[in-house]
């Protein structure tokens, strides 16, 4: 059996306090796994890039595989996304894959981006604020 981790981008990502980790496989047996793990099915979406392409050529030559994907940011790294993921595989195969650093450096990222975003909003306030003591324009 082949297993691919990945994350997901979820818009909401930033509140997210625990990512939920999401499963599709390419058979039956596979799908079984993720319900008796308790993990969400991925039942409706597309899959792109290297794992789409892995799960693809996996369903073509009938070889077990599983993705395992859990929520995760955009476009900034995401350690509690790879916990997440990582957890899950810890029960499904009973590994021990300590994920105690990777939640620490999750909620550190959490705090920046969160500074990151407030300090934002207060600058487009502002901006908006010194727009309204512009001379508007005239059109005649």
């Amino acid at each position: 059996m082949i297993l691919i981790l990945g994350g997901i981008p979820h818009p909401e990502r930033i509140e997210v306090k625990s990512p939920r980790v999401y499963g599709v496989g390419t058979e039956d047996e596979m799908d079984n796994i993720v319900r008796k793990n308790n993990i969400t099915p991925f039942e409706e979406g597309v899959i792109v890039g290297i794992n789409g392409v892995m799960l693809k050529k996996c369903m073509d030559k009938k070889i077990p595989a599983l993705y395992l994907f859990a929520e995760s940011h955009y476009n900034l790294p995401d350690p509690e996304s790879a916990a997440s993921a990582l957890s899950v595989l810890n029960k499904m195969i009973r590994l021990d894959v300590d994920v105690k650093k990777l939640i620490e450096e999750g909620e550190e990222i959490r705090i920046k981006a969160r500074d990151i975003m407030k300090r934002t909003r207060e600058s487009m306030s502002e901006m908006q604020k010194s727009r309204e003591h512009e001379v508007p324009m005239m059109y005649v």
